[in-house]
């Protein structure tokens, strides 16, 4: 399996995200780290979210803003490794993670 960025523009790439860790500043938390093996999506600030987005599972969900500001990416089809601007990226689904989907 892979990830999938799906950039605002509407065009998609698979290949797997190598960032090892996202840190979400939130409103009721504060800061946190999250481990990229845990997410199962991530949506960043757009017309459709008002806050970017990490959720983990059905219930856990974390919105405020997300500190990196681009996304390691290595692209499937070629095996060029490059930075994604996150504010170009509408979301990152991360499927390799949705075996570990319990929503309880």
């Amino acid at each position: 399996m892979s990830d999938v960025v799906v950039f605002k523009s509407g065009d998609s790439v698979s290949g797997n995200v190598r960032n090892k860790t996202f840190t979400i500043d939130t409103p009721t938390l504060g800061k946190l780290k999250v481990p990229a093996k845990k997410i199962l999506r991530i949506h960043f600030k757009g017309p459709q979210f008002p806050l970017d987005m990490i959720r983990l599972s059905a219930i856990d969900t974390y919105q405020g803003e997300i500190e990196e500001k681009t996304v390691s990416f290595k692209v499937k089809g070629t095996g060029a490794v490059t930075a994604l601007n996150a504010a170009s990226i509408h979301s990152v689904l991360f499927l390799d993670n949705v075996g570990d989907y319990s929503p309880f």
